[in-house]
């Protein structure tokens, strides 16, 4: 007998690290970054880009999240998160 080890395969939209400056750029929130100016949306510790794991759209506004492994799968799940 042969279990899967996921019940579905989902694509996941990912950033390579050498597009992240242009992309916070091109979103307006890089300088913010560097300023220490943003905060993860889950845990409130300060972004930076060594820390930054992800980002993701909730409503109009982009949302940032650090590298706790709680806040990447509350990233990865935005819509289960309180």
């Amino acid at each position: 007998m042969t279990l899967r080890r996921w019940r579905r395969r989902e694509k996941l939209p990912v950033i390579h690290e050498d597009n992240l400056v242009p992309l916070l750029t091109k979103l307006g929130l890089y300088e913010a970054v560097l300023a220490g100016e943003l905060r993860c949306s889950f845990c409130e510790t300060t972004v930076t880009v060594g820390n930054l794991r992800g980002l993701y759209r909730h409503g109009e506004s982009i949302k940032l999240f650090c590298d706790s492994p709680e806040c990447i799968w509350a990233g990865l799940n935005p819509e289960n998160s309180t």
